[in-house]
């Protein structure tokens, strides 16, 4: 595991309600996946071109990430979204507000869980829709459930930034995995800390390393990702 770009060694893992870190270890040494994670300053963002592979539908799905939050000072901070968010009643968010995370479809809170956030801790966030209920895990632990109907329309991925150009992100994100028609947790399950790979209908996968030269798309599908507020590829990447 890396604390920042420093190697700190192999370590037991825990994962609790704060985030995922070593065993019997401090909260500076926190555990992070492959090689970096990618660093937003609230004036930046990663965002795919328009494909209908994340055009959900009423289907299975999920999305999961690591996130590890610079402050939870602020209020309604944009993680992940489709482009539709903003406009019309089938767009899906996942947002930071202060300590609490909470996944709206437009303008309607379905999932939530509160207390969760802490500033420069990692956590691994799943919300898995299986055969019309839609879960937030936490950790690996389902901690909110919604009957989940709603047939998904958009056809693009924001990353550290509303579709509409607002709530920047503050803090790293790591292992970002959408997955279309499958539901890959419908039970309580430990987070892996290897590196995640393109498992079947795998539409998105950002795994970014120092080999890398641009923001890539390690999925089959291999999506252009757009970066907004860095100079490079290289300076959004954490030290």
């Amino acid at each position: 595991f890396k604390n920042g770009g420093s190697l700190v060694g192999t370590y037991d893992v825990t994962v609790g309600g704060g985030g995922a870190q070593q065993a019997g270890g401090n909260d500076s040494q926190v555990v992070k996946q492959g090689e970096r994670s990618i660093s937003f300053d609230g004036s930046s963002y990663l965002v795919t071109g328009n494909n209908s592979d994340f055009t959900f539908g009423t289907g299975d799905l999920t999305v999961e990430f690591w996130v590890n939050p610079s402050q939870v000072a602020d209020q309604w901070r944009a993680i992940i979204a489709d482009d539709h968010y903003a406009a019309t009643n089938y767009g899906w968010i996942i947002y930071q507000n202060y300590d609490d995370l909470k996944i709206y479809r437009s303008g309607s809170e379905i999932l939530t869980k509160t207390d969760c956030f802490v500033t420069g801790e990692w956590m691994h966030i799943a919300w898995v829709r299986s055969s019309g209920t839609s879960t937030l895990y936490v950790n690996g632990v389902a901690e909110d459930t919604y009957s989940d109907s709603t047939n998904y329309n958009g056809d693009k991925i924001y990353i550290g930034q509303r579709a509409n150009g607002s709530y920047d992100y503050k803090g790293n994100i790591y292992g970002v995995r959408v997955v279309k028609g499958s539901a890959v947790y419908t039970s309580d399950f430990n987070p892996s800390m290897e590196k995640l790979t393109a498992i079947t209908n795998t539409k998105l996968l950002i795994n970014p390393t120092t080999s890398q030269s641009t923001w890539t798309d390690s999925s089959d599908s291999g999506h252009t990702l757009t970066g907004t507020g860095w100079s490079n590829f290289s300076s959004s990447l954490d030290s």
